[in-house]
């Protein structure tokens, strides 16, 4: 009787190990592939650089430097230092292939607390950059829909908050 319960024991053992094994391999498979194309990485780093400052700043800009032909001129260079920078972050991610961005490579070549600073400065600037964007979509929609006349400024928040409350949802 003895060896009976030991031989369940061991067969119990086995059924255990072996479910181990099983979900380690079910694990294993079930990991995102790390690929990204080159249409992909492109609209991304367009997405990323450009956002909505594009149909922001144009105004601005031709109203301060005076012509079309200098404000093209700036926007070629903020382009052609856009692109630099697109690059030296694809070269970055090549040498150190690991997820946390900007945090990764700033713990890698200077420590914890630096890398700690420059994740909460991301932390404030990019949600402060959250909640510009709704807003640029309300200015926007609000100038199709009420054209020169000008929304009322209760229409555009409420537009920007529908807006913000959609962001979070997706996000």
């Amino acid at each position: 009787m003895i060896e009976t319960k030991q031989s369940s024991a061991e067969e119990e053992g086995h059924a255990i190990s072996e479910k181990n094994v099983n979900s380690k391999q079910e694990t294993e498979r079930l990991q995102i592939k790390r690929r990204i194309g080159l249409f992909s990485s492109i609209t991304f780093i367009v997405g990323a650089i450009i956002g909505s400052g594009i149909f922001v700043s144009p105004k601005g800009a031709l109203l301060y430097s005076g012509s079309v032909g200098l404000t093209l001129v700036m926007w070629a260079l903020c382009g052609l230092f856009s692109l630099l920078a697109a690059l030296v972050y694809a070269e970055l991610a090549t040498m150190l292939p690991k997820s946390g961005g900007d945090y990764s490579y700033i713990m890698e070549a200077f420590g914890d607390c630096p890398a700690f600073l420059i994740f909460w400065a991301h932390a404030i600037i990019g949600s402060s950059s959250n909640v510009v964007l709704p807003l640029v979509f309300a200015d926007y929609l609000c100038a199709l829909l009420f054209g020169a006349c000008g929304a009322p400024e209760s229409i555009r928040r409420m537009i920007a908050a529908i807006e913000m409350r959609k962001t979070i949802i997706t996000c």
